[in-house]
């Protein structure tokens, strides 16, 4: 039996200027579509009316940053990421995947971690002599995790309330976690201490200039996500990068989770979003959209939601007096080749 948890404006916090630069001066967009109900794993979240009615999309005339003005409280937060459900698995050839495969197969052993790592299968794909650290919130996904990878270490909770002051690692990667974060510069600060001079940090976000998002507006299913808080386009994620002193090697537009070659698998690719768009209204149907997802997940197995190349993949590296010290990035150089490659088949 699902709990029911209730929201007031109480459970949260008002976001008065831009996460990324400071800035004040904002454009507010109202939400075409915010679910009042969210189901998640054994809770069901039910926001008060006076949330719903006074959540709003900031965009920031400084840097370009899309956020949230409403941000579930950190308490909140923690429940929610107890109760979220890690049992579900992305499929096939992620982008995780894909590119741990590129990244063992032409750098060295190196010490890698993972923020956000589920229940670890991009850690899994890296060889096992490589060093590997894990950080989630989700307690069961870290079970899952240390199940799966027994020579890797894992930290339970939010990365920005650990302590791994000491720790240096070599590459960092954030999967589809920089949208959840509530503190994005005490985050970045943190992580550009971790990573050793000329380090690599690996990024794949949302991308709010993709033609998904720009065709729906602020009814995009990723803004309406409850722990979605910032949103970002080229120009706002270089920004954020370079501010914290990371020199930005590549950014690349992609599809969320999966690369598939096949021809008919990105007509039926097509197909799936043609049908999203047209028999949900965008989104603003959550009955409907609910049943379609489900049942699209279980015919073509391709996950619940649907995408165009909505997201961006992003390499940085730690700048450095002498890149030329760190094998990393000559290994980046090699990568960068290949990419344009793997993303041209994507």
């Amino acid at each position: 039996m699902r709990t029911i948890l209730r929201l007031s404006l109480t459970n949260f916090r008002r976001v008065d200027t831009c996460p990324s630069c400071g800035g004040r001066s904002r454009d507010l967009l109202p939400l075409g579509y915010m679910p009042e109900v969210y189901p998640m794993g054994k809770l069901v979240v039910r926001l008060d009316r006076t949330v719903v009615s006074q959540r709003r999309l900031a965009h920031c005339r400084s840097c370009g940053l899309i956020y949230h003005v409403l941000i579930p409280k950190r308490s909140v937060l923690r429940n929610l990421a107890d109760d979220l459900d890690k049992e579900r698995h992305w499929g096939s050839r992620s982008a995780k995947e894909i590119f741990a495969s590129l990244l063992a197969t032409h750098c060295k052993p190196l010490k890698v971690l993972d923020v956000g790592c589920g229940r670890g299968e991009f850690l899994q794909s890296l060889p096992k002599n490589w060093v590997k650290l894990g950080v989630d919130p989700n307690r069961a996904s870290v079970n899952l995790a240390k199940r799966a990878v027994p020579e890797g270490k894992f930290f339970e909770g939010f990365f920005e309330d650990l302590d791994l002051s000491g720790l240096q690692v070599d590459v960092v990667t954030l999967w589809d976690v920089v949208e959840h974060l509530d503190d994005i510069d005490g985050v970045f600060s943190s992580l550009v201490n971790l990573l050793k001079p000329g380090g690599v940090i690996m990024i794949q976000t949302g991308d709010t200039s993709s033609v998904q998002a720009r065709l729906l507006g602020s009814s995009w299913n990723y803004y309406t996500v409850l722990d979605h808080f910032i949103f970002f386009n080229e120009v706002s994620i270089h920004n954020v990068l370079s501010k914290h002193g990371l020199a930005v090697e590549c950014i690349e537009k992609t599809t969320h989770h999966y690369y598939v070659k096949p021809l008919g698998n990105r007509i039926l690719r097509i197909f799936k979003n043609v049908v999203f768009i047209l028999g949900t209204g965008g989104g603003r149907f959550p009955t409907l959209w609910q049943s379609l997802s489900e049942y699209l997940d279980k015919s073509i197995s391709w996950g619940q939601l649907p995408g165009f190349r909505d997201h961006l993949f992003v390499i940085a590296t730690r700048q450095t007096f002498q890149k030329q010290s760190s094998g990393i990035f000559m290994s980046l150089k090699r990568l960068h080749r290949l990419k344009r490659k793997w993303f041209a088949t994507s």
